[in-house]
């Protein structure tokens, strides 16, 4: 039994199982024709075998103070490089601004801004370009960092998102089969990829391995999932018990007939009810939660995450831990569109946007948006449960509600948590790819060489070839 599961023994046997297959990331379906073979091998046999290079959104306008530097690194977080930067500058972390996070396990050149007036502690002017890149490279503890190009200064820092894409080259090595078979194969799977797209999931790196960061995320949640039900049931109580009290007899006695509308009569009374028994909703605080009929104080609900021993929920600890959950619960609803053969359509009800990004709309007819040529790379998308998600109807919405009926959580638990949601491209499509045999002796496997956009995951496109 895993450690999530020791740490709350409430969780249901069955419950805890359950969720261990909805979330492993091993278990979901690939898109590729079943009769085509993997190559197997090992993916990150060590870091220089998984390359990643970011593509900026922009270039330096070479004014301001903050200096955008093109930075590799080995074996470190993202999060890490910036705390490494923090500190040879002698500034706080928000000082130093990134597009994206990468993997820990891989060799990335990455671009940071590094705000080099404000804040500093170690220097007392504002240093030049070949300061800044002394400092950098003169730091022998671990990670090492190397200064990629010349920086340049920018008027802005780097914010979260403002990247195009990336480009990766990752080796797969140690194959079951020879070279030149391996080979041959992925080049059947590439054509076979090439009329159809890839599942856009999360990659492992993100929602842990077997799942485990996501199961410490249900587990959150779960808790939330009966603090939720608790509150609603003793709503329903306390609705029931004013009803008795204000004598409504259930009949429509102050409804006006005459200047109301037959199929509206019942709507409006029902109206007028709950504005007897919940009053005014102005007078409510601006710190209250009020979702799907449930008005929770954000006061009370904080106290409570800590009186059972959840902690501060805007951790960032625990913040990785249920945005994993997240993903995860997105990459199952994707794998139902792929189990439902609903995979290369776009459903009415859907939210189609391309897969670069964009503002998700509403597909409200079979015809729309069925001229993939003009309208570019469109795809359904999914969503990334929490708030400000844009809602589908239909059936995208009863595929999205089933999957969260099976794991028992509503969409109420997530926005009291405060997760940011969001709809995310369900297929991916891969234009072009690189597959080469490596020519060193020592390294011998199969090189592959590709470009995706931002928040796309190298793991989940290789997964198909293995």
């Amino acid at each position: 039994m895993d450690n999530a599961h020791d740490k709350d023994k409430e969780i249901p046997d069955d419950l805890h199982d359950r969720m261990k297959a909805f979330l492993d990331f091993d278990s979901l379906p690939r898109i590729r024709s079943k009769e085509l073979e993997g190559i197997s091998g090992e993916l990150k046999q060590n870091d220089d075998f998984f390359n990643v290079q970011e593509i900026p959104l922009w270039e330096p306008d070479n004014n301001g103070t903050n200096c955008i530097a093109v930075i590799r690194r080995k074996g470190a977080t993202t999060k890490a490089v910036q705390e490494k930067l923090a500190s040879l500058f002698g500034c706080k972390n928000f000082h130093i601004g990134y597009a994206g996070m990468k993997d820990k396990h891989a060799t990335c050149t990455q671009t940071f801004s590094i705000n080099v007036q404000n804040g500093l502690t170690k220097f007392d002017h504002v240093l030049s370009i070949e300061e800044i890149v002394n400092t950098i490279e003169s730091n022998t503890d671990e990670p090492t960092l190397e200064v990629v190009g010349r920086p340049a200064f920018n008027s802005k820092k780097i914010r979260r998102g403002q990247l195009k894409g990336n480009i990766f080259k990752i080796l797969i090595t140690n194959l079951n089969v020879s070279i030149e078979e391996g080979l041959k194969r992925a080049h059947k799977t590439l054509s076979d990829l090439k009329t159809k797209a890839i599942p856009n999931y999360y990659g492992i790196q993100r929602v842990g391995k077997r799942g485990q960061s996501s199961i410490e995320g249900f587990r959150l949640l779960w808790k939330v999932q009966k603090y939720v039900t608790q509150q609603t049931e003793n709503a329903r109580l306390r609705k029931n018990k004013n009803v008795a009290s204000s004598g409504f007899d259930g009949k429509l006695c102050n409804v006006d007939k005459s200047q109301t509308p037959p199929d509206k009569v019942e709507e409006v009374q029902e109206a007028e009810l709950n504005e007897t028994i919940q009053g005014d909703s102005r007078k409510r605080s601006r710190d209250d939660f009020d979702h799907e009929g449930l008005n929770v104080s954000k006061k009370k609900f904080r106290k409570w995450c800590k009186s059972c021993g959840m902690g501060s929920i805007e951790s960032f600890g625990q913040k990785l831990k249920l945005n994993a959950f997240q993903s995860g619960v997105f990459n199952r609803m994707l794998a139902e569109r792929i189990n439902s053969n609903l995979f290369m359509e776009d459903l009415v009800g859907d939210l189609v946007m391309s897969q670069y990004g964009g503002k998700p709309k509403i597909k409200d007819t079979a015809e729309y948006f069925t001229d993939k040529t003009k309208y570019g790379s469109l795809t359904f998308t999914c969503p990334m449960i929490g708030k400000r998600v844009s809602s589908t109807t239909g059936k995208p919405k009863e595929i999205e509600d089933a999957c969260l009926k099976e794991i028992g959580l509503s969409r109420t638990c997530f926005n009291l948590l405060g997760l940011d949601g969001s709809n995310r491209p369900g297929r991916l499509l891969v234009d072009s790819m690189g597959i080469e045999i490596t020519k060193d002796i020592k390294e011998r496997g199969i090189l592959f060489s590709f470009t995706l956009p931002k928040g796309s995951y190298a793991t989940s496109v290789i997964r198909e070839f293995m």
